[in-house]
C-alpha cells in the first residue's frame, strides 16, 4: 500500500526534528566558546546548503534565490538573532530551561503578527500566550536561582528572532526561506569570527562541529522544509515540540544535567499549552475547510 502524502509529511517532519535534537548535547561536548560554535557551525552549514542548492536548483534560478524585498532583509537579521541567541543560550543555561523558552516561538509569532502586522488574535491564542508567559516566568525563576538568567534571556532573543522571521516570510512578497537561512547563518558566522573563535581544535571537536554543522543542521532544515509543503504548519509546530522533550534527555543521559523542579513545572505548562493550542487551531482550521467545501 503506497504511503499517503500526509503520512510522508509527518515522517519527514519527525525525522527532521529528531536530527535536530542532539544539537544541544554536541554543543556541550565540543567544550568550545559560543564564538567558536557560531563561526564553525555557520561556515559548515552554509557550505552544505550551497552545495545542496547547486545540486537541486537550475543555474537560472540561482540569481533569483537571494532577491528579496524589505521584509526579506528583516527576516535575514531575525534569522541571525535566532542563530546567535540559540547557541549562546545552550552554552550558558541548562538545556531544558533554554528549550522551554525557545518552544514559545509559535505564540511569540502570533504576538508579533498582532503588534506589527495587525493580525487578529483569537481568545484561545491570548489565553495560550498568558499561560506560556506564566510557564516561562516559573522557569526563569529557577534560572535566577542557578545563575543562568543570561542564557535564558538569549533563548528569548532566539525565540523572538524565529517569531519575527516567520512573520516576515509569511507577509513578504519576494523572499526565499532558504536565502534567509543562508544569509542569516553567514552573518552569525561573521559575528563569531569577530568575537574571536578558537582555531586550534582537536579531532573530536572537529568531528562534532562537522556532524552538527555540515550534516544534521542542513538535513534537519531540508526535511522540515519539505514536510511543510505536505502537512499543515500546526502539525509541524506540534512535532517540533519533540525537541523540547528529547533534547534535554540526551544531555541528561550523557552529562547528567537534570532539570530543576521549576523547569519541570514551567516546562510542563508551556508544552501542555502549546499542544492544546495547536490541536485547537488545527481542529478549527479543519472545520473551516470543511465548511468552505460544503
Amino acid at each position: 500500500m503506497p504511503m499517503s502524502l500526509h503520512t510522508r509529511g509527518l515522517l519527514l517532519a519527525l525525522t527532521g526534528v529528531l536530527c535536530f535534537t542532539p544539537d544541544a548535547l554536541m554543543f556541550r561536548l565540543t567544550a568550545v566558546s559560543s564564538a567558536t560554535l557560531l563561526f564553525w557551525r555557520g561556515l559548515l552549514t552554509v557550505v552544505a546548503l550551497l552545495l545542496w542548492v547547486l545540486a537541486t536548483r537550475p543555474r537560472s534560478q540561482l540569481r533569483q534565490l537571494f532577491s528579496m524585498d524589505g521584509l526579506g532583509v528583516v527576516a535575514v537579521f531575525a534569522q541571525t538573532a535566532s542563530e546567535v541567541g540559540f547557541i549562546t543560550a545552550i552554552m550558558n543555561a541548562p538545556t531544558a530551561d533554554a528549550l522551554v523558552v525557545l518552544a514559545s516561538s509559535p505564540l511569540l509569532a502570533a504576538l508579533v503578527g498582532w503588534l506589527v502586522f495587525r493580525e487578529r488574535i483569537g481568545l484561545v491564542t491570548w489565553l495560550a500566550i498568558a499561560a506560556a508567559v506564566i510557564g516561562i516566568l516559573i522557569t526563569l525563576h529557577g534560572t535566577v536561582l542557578t545563575g543562568s538568567l543570561q542564557g535564558c534571556s538569549m533563548a528569548l532573543v532566539a525565540a523572538t528572532g524565529w517569531a519575527v522571521n516567520l512573520n516576515c516570510l509569511r507577509f513578504s512578497k519576494r523572499v526565499d526561506p532558504l536565502a534567509t537561512v543562508i544569509l542569516g547563518t553567514v552573518i552569525s558566522g561573521v559575528i563569531g569570527l569577530l568575537l574571536g573563535p578558537q582555531w586550534a581544535l582537536t579531532g573530536s571537536q572537529l568531528a562534532l562541529l562537522g556532524l552538527t554543522g555540515f550534516v544534521l543542521h542542513p538535513i534537519s532544515f531540508g526535511l522540515i522544509a519539505m514536510a511543510a509543503k505536505l502537512i499543515p504548519s500546526a502539525e509541524v509546530s506540534l512535532i517540533s515540540l519533540v525537541e523540547t522533550l528529547i533534547g534535554p534527555f540526551w544531555v541528561w543521559l550523557v552529562l547528567m544535567e537534570a532539570p530543576t523542579s521549576s523547569t519541570w513545572i514551567g516546562g510542563s505548562i508551556v508544552i501542555l499549552t502549546l499542544v492544546v493550542h495547536t490541536l485547537l487551531t488545527w481542529r478549527g482550521g479543519a472545520v473551516a475547510t470543511v465548511a468552505e467545501v460544503t
